[in-house]
């Protein structure tokens, strides 16, 4: 891998020492591109439990050392990223606040709802910051779409759909989405989460689903939920597909009072509104930008989880997200096949 270092301002004079635990895919091509491209932030340990990898990582990192568990680096490092494998999300976060140690935790935060309560209410006693990492929250163009239907600048939405597919799809080093007990499930955890938490976030939780997919036993991977939504004065269902079986176009499709907005993922695609009328005006919906060179989600949210550290205040995706996802998974997971039934949920937002 080759390791490009960029500049970034901060106004902090010492750097936030970090350390990334794991050194798989998501480590490589996400985590530490994005601790690298901020200035105030100190790359300071790859932990693995392979030595050899993390040596491997370690070296093409100014001033990184290796370890093979956290607990040698504890003293050393401000933060850490959590990605390992799903199955250990829980335990290695958990050592992790027992240390002491703020901690960003790639999604799921764990394999069940069980482990995310678990460990929030073990951040909480610490006072330890935790985070889960939906990183897509921090997209400037998916935050400008949730203004957009808060505001209702184009009517209610009616109607919407989010989608996320590829043939094969992601290939972790470690293999851990082979496995329903490694990955907490298939296509839906993996990368439907992501999705998931999308729908929580703009729409709320739903009162009600149908989920179904394509599981003989093993980790699915197809699948499908209908979302059913009454807020007393209007009703709007929704619709997730995810997929690693078919190509699916990425992005989010509102049917609204007076038109449709079409969102395509990718930092380099537009926003389109389609109105509701003889002529069929398509709009190009502009949100603020934020230069030439956009910071990536992954840069966004560990700048977020930062400055939660630094000043005290909750992150902007927070543990009550993550056990809501993990609710939402596992109701989907009970109930596969059984049709329409409702939503049935700890609430856990504060």
């Amino acid at each position: 891998m080759q390791i490009v270092i960029s500049a970034s301002s901060s106004s902090y004079i010492e750097p936030f020492r970090i350390a990334v635990i794991g050194a798989g895919t998501i480590a490589r091509n996400a985590h530490i591109r994005a601790a690298l491209s901020l200035r105030d932030v100190q790359l300071t340990a790859i932990v693995d439990p392979v030595i050899e990898r993390a040596k491997e990582l370690a070296k093409e990192i100014p001033g990184a050392r290796a370890a093979s568990a956290i607990s040698q680096i504890g003293g050393m490092i401000d933060g850490a990223i959590v990605c390992v494998p799903n199955h250990v999300h829980a335990t290695v976060a958990q050592e992790c606040i027992d240390l002491g140690i703020p901690v960003l935790v790639e999604k799921p935060m764990g394999r069940d709802v069980a482990d995310a309560i678990a460990i929030r209410d073990s951040a909480r006693r610490r006072g330890v910051t935790v985070a889960p990492g939906y990183m897509t929250r921090f997209d400037p163009r998916l935050q400008f779409i949730r203004q957009l239907i808060q505001k209702q600048e184009f009517g209610r939405v009616e109607r919407f759909v989010v989608q996320n597919g590829s043939v094969a799809g992601y290939s972790p080093m470690s293999g851990y989405n082979l496995t329903v007990e490694s990955a907490g499930g298939g296509v839906l955890v993996v990368l439907g989460s992501h999705l998931l938490d999308r729908i929580l976030w703009w729409f709320g939780p739903p009162q009600s689903f149908e989920y179904n997919d394509d599981s003989e036993g093993g980790p699915e991977s197809h699948a499908t939920a209908s979302l059913f939504y009454d807020n007393g004065s209007f009703q709007f269902t929704g619709c997730l597909r995810v997929s690693k079986a078919a190509p699916l176009p990425c992005g989010a499709v509102l049917d609204t009072q007076l038109g449709t907005i079409l969102s395509r993922d990718g930092a380099d695609s537009s926003i389109e509104f389609h109105r509701h009328s003889p002529s069929r005006i398509v709009t190009d919906v502009r949100y603020p930008s934020v230069g030439k060179r956009a910071p990536s989600p992954y840069e966004l949210q560990l700048r977020g989880f930062i400055d939660s550290v630094r000043g005290g205040t909750p992150p902007m995706v927070g543990a009550e997200d993550g056990i809501l996802v993990h609710q939402l998974v596992s109701a989907f997971y009970a109930n596969r096949g059984a049709g329409r039934v409702a939503f049935e949920y700890e609430q856990v937002l504060t």
